[in-house]
């Protein structure tokens, strides 16, 4: 548990606490940072941009039907749109008065 909790009802806090099959989902500190640490040092991730990390593994897309669920570890669809993030990049780009480099 991390201070992030604060924010949920006790009774909750407590339920996951005491039920074991949670155990399967929840992670300590290190386990928590351990795929942020991994994507920032790790070599095999370099130039490798556009993809989704979790568990220290690429991840593809969410294939379940609860987006709150804990048992999948994918991204939502809409996550990756190269239309917009091409259009965002442009915009942003113009905003502070740089051209886009070719």
């Amino acid at each position: 548990m991390t201070g992030l909790q604060v924010h949920l009802p006790e009774e909750q806090v407590r339920g996951w606490e005491e039920d074991p099959a949670m155990s399967l989902y929840l992670k300590s500190h290190a386990q928590g940072a351990a795929t942020s640490v991994y994507a920032a040092l790790g070599k095999e991730w370099e130039g490798k941009g556009l993809l989704y990390l979790s568990d220290c593994q690429a991840q593809g897309p969410f294939q379940g039907t609860d987006p709150m669920s804990a048992t999948d570890e994918g991204y939502a669809t809409w996550a990756f749109d190269q239309k917009a993030e091409d259009e965002l990049w442009r915009q942003s780009l113009e905003m502070v008065g740089l051209a886009k480099e070719e």
